[in-house]
């Protein structure tokens, strides 16, 4: 008999259930079927311990009712050694539940919940061969010869609805054979172009130093256009003729295809790719054949840091600086953070590349924890793009039949056509108008779960609420007052491109939103259709200022680039030099000079001024003062605590109480601040507010806060979200 400790998804936040089986042997790693309270619950065995006890013995020794295990799901474990490992420490330093780990790091299929039963598995194909030569009394029919002949001169032919029924009748003859092998299910589009790029002296010198360097972390910080895909590359090449493999992680699913087609003409099929937009079946087929050894390089989104890889010797996180590395549902993981857990595991190198890293990085980078590489130059010595900063606070400057667009960005774009040459239009704002209010009492339409201002979007004629997703009829009664007529005002990206049609009727413009992502492959299929100049102006949110690289780009314009400045976080001017930074880096890639217009109403800003001229360091200087001043990152780390409650009365009251414990335990080593409101807080429902605890030494006051916060996380009345080190604060 065997006793079985086994984490659920029913007991999230508790220790593993216990059970017996007297079947054949279980090993740890494998997934069960078990029965708790009459419902069927998917478990995952995370210790298996042997004994000749009778049940009632064993029970009785432990103190427990040991219950039978239904059903052993797997044969072997579904994680390898170490990925179980890294989860016992994720869920540990993120002091999220173990299970919560366990099923972001396995594809739909694999994971220890009950809806994985019903999930994608195996699917297979049948290869035809030839199983004897063609003999004299052999006859075969015009189609058989065919299906013959195509064999007999393919590397790969497979039996198939058109060629079936050739096949399963010369099988009978005994002169084919069938030979059953997985079938990948991921058919991707590549273009596939061989390049043999020589490095520049710069380049070379980055690979040689990361490669050769004893850090086992390396910022490689390059301006826009300074060629840090290919140091990606010809580091991976390195790497693979060791022996060893590489993960290249991309901050945007769309990129992961324009990255995969470099390394797939470098490294052909043993390249995997893996992010959120493959199917179930796409991402199991996937994910065995990178447990099977099939795979050296693997190129995704955030969830690919877990792929089971082994002996990895290299960890590269593209754009590090972008915010979607960091999850912000359970368990609440950030990608670098996993990255350099993983690496001390196979003593890997982490290379975190960008043009505007996070200050945090930076400031390891420079005080000699990281190893710091810098790009200083444009590929092809290109210069940086001439900027313009325009007040649209001057009425002066703002065109007649648009007050979105300056008469400066008017006249950029009349160029641009004129001179057959593409622009870029950044809008961090989807939808059509972003508030809508009544004429009738000035209340603003806002979501019921959330409490944000619903956006309309003309496309479909709708209210939607851009954190939950929820939409709304635009003619629905005002919930304050029942009226029936109200006020679209600001912009988005839909009113952005229907200006633009009207001034330029000839334009062709393309968009590219989280509306238009939503489509599988819409987002690589508008930037191709961009890349192939079947399109004048691309309009766009933050997707379209990230690695791009269009050699007929001349001009970017940025539309109310301030916006973000008024974002409730720390991060508020980091985040709105990064993206003017990096939309600007779009422009005069390639041999066409570049041009970028910033429409602002705070042109004195110091974030506005410094990505003007592309200067990240004099940004980082200021912004770091701002930092140090406020006690956030880099001279602090932070984690978030935030409480959910029917009752806003008790929610406070508990709050305020908690606040004072954690104050009085971690005294000097922790400053608590708040309690806060939640942005995004729930109205009608429960509702949600945070402490943050602003700290030096996250090991030593940890302990105190497992104690402390150990009530509220096994008591059902209160929902309790751990965030170490949150993006937001």
């Amino acid at each position: 008999m065997q006793i079985l400790s086994v984490l659920t998804q029913y007991n999230a936040l508790t220790k593993p259930f216990t059970y017996y089986y007297d079947g054949d042997d279980v090993v740890k790693g494998v997934r069960v079927l078990t029965t708790i309270n009459r419902r069927k619950i998917v478990g995952y065995v995370v210790n298996v311990v042997s004994t000749d006890e009778t049940i009632s013995e064993a029970s009785k020794r432990l103190g427990l009712n040991l219950v039978l295990i239904d059903e052993v799901l797997d044969t072997e474990p579904i994680l390898t050694a170490e990925l179980f490992e890294l989860s016992e420490i994720v869920s540990s330093y993120y002091m999220n539940p173990h299970i919560s780990v366990l099923q972001a790091m396995l594809p739909p299929s694999l994971r220890p919940l009950k809806s994985a039963l019903t999930k994608p598995k195996i699917a297979y194909e049948y290869i035809v061969k030839i199983n004897r030569a063609l003999t004299a009394e052999d006859k075969l029919t015009p189609k058989q010869q065919g299906v013959f002949d195509e064999v007999s001169t393919s590397e790969r032919v497979v039996r198939k609805t058109n060629n079936a029924g050739q096949v399963d009748s010369l099988v009978k003859r005994g002169i084919f054979r069938l030979e059953e092998v997985e079938k990948s299910r991921l058919k991707l589009d590549l273009k596939i172009t061989p390049v043999n790029v020589t490095l520049t002296n710069d380049q070379e010198n980055a690979v040689n130093a990361i490669y050769n360097g004893s850090k086992e972390t390396y910022l490689l910080h390059g301006v826009t256009g300074s060629g840090k895909t290919e140091v990606y590359l010809h580091l991976a090449k390195k790497y693979v003729e060791d022996n060893k493999t590489v993960i290249i992680l991309v901050p945007e699913i769309a990129l992961t295809k324009m990255m995969i087609e470099r390394f797939f003409a470098e490294f052909g099929r043993e390249v995997a790719i893996f992010h959120s937009e493959l199917t179930p079946a796409e991402k199991y087929d996937e994910y065995r054949k990178i447990a099977q050894g099939k795979i050296k390089v693997v190129v995704g989104a955030r969830s690919a840091i877990f792929v089971p890889l082994t002996n990895i010797g290299l960890i590269v996180i593209d754009e590090e600086h972008a915010e979607s590395y960091k999850q912000n549902v359970m368990p609440f993981y950030h990608a670098t953070t996993v990255a350099q857990m993983r690496a001390k595991s196979y003593n890997s190198k982490v290379v975190l590349g960008s043009a505007t890293p996070l200050l945090e990085t930076i400031a390891r980078a420079k005080k000699d924890v990281y190893g710091y590489v810098e790009l200083t130059k444009r590929i092809n010595e290109t210069v940086l793009p001439h900027t313009t900063v325009v007040d649209m606070f001057d009425l002066n400057n703002v065109h007649t039949d648009s007050p979105f667009i300056s008469k400066q960005l008017f006249s950029g774009l009349t160029d641009v056509l004129n001179n057959k040459e593409q622009a870029i239009i950044l809008l961090n704002r989807r939808g059509y108008a972003p508030y809508v209010t009544c004429r009738e009492c000035g209340a603003t339409k806002l979501c019921p779960e959330c409490g944000i201002s619903l956006a309309f979007h003309k496309s479909d004629n709708t209210l939607k609420c851009h954190n939950c997703a929820s939409s709304y009829a635009v003619n629905e009664p005002c919930a304050t007052c029942e009226g029936t007529y109200f006020r679209f005002s600001g912009f988005g990206t839909q009113k952005a491109v229907e200006d633009l049609e009207k001034l330029f009727p000839t334009a062709r413009i393309l968009r590219l939103d989280s509306d238009i992502a939503k489509k599988r492959d819409s987002t690589y299929k508008v930037l191709e259709a961009f890349r192939n100049a079947e399109a004048d102006f691309l309009v766009g949110t933050q997707m379209v200022a990230k690695g791009h690289d269009f050699p007929l780009v001349s001009l970017v314009g940025i539309l109310n680039a301030d916006a973000a400045l008024a974002f409730p976080s720390f991060r508020a001017a980091e985040r709105t030099f990064q993206l003017i930074t990096q939309a600007i880096g779009r422009s005069g890639r390639d041999k066409i000079s570049g041009r970028a217009i910033i429409q602002t109403l705070t042109t004195n800003h110091y974030v506005i001024n410094t990505a003007k001229k592309q200067d990240y360091l004099a940004f980082a200087k200021r912004e770091m003062y701002m930092r140090k001043l406020s006690h956030n990152p880099p001279y602090y780390f932070l984690i978030s605590l935030t409480f959910s409650h029917s009752n806003e009365t008790t929610l406070l009251a508990t709050i305020l109480t908690l606040k004072k414990q954690l104050e009085e335990t971690l005294g000097s080593d922790a400053e608590v601040v708040g309690p806060i409101p939640k942005l995004y807080m729930a109205f009608g429902q429960k509702v949600s507010k945070s402490l943050i605890i602003k700290h030096r030494n996250y090991f030593k006051i940890k302990p105190h806060l497992l104690k402390l916060l150990h009530p509220f996380r096994t008591q059902s009345s209160f929902d309790v979200r751990i965030d170490v080190d949150p993006v937001d604060a």
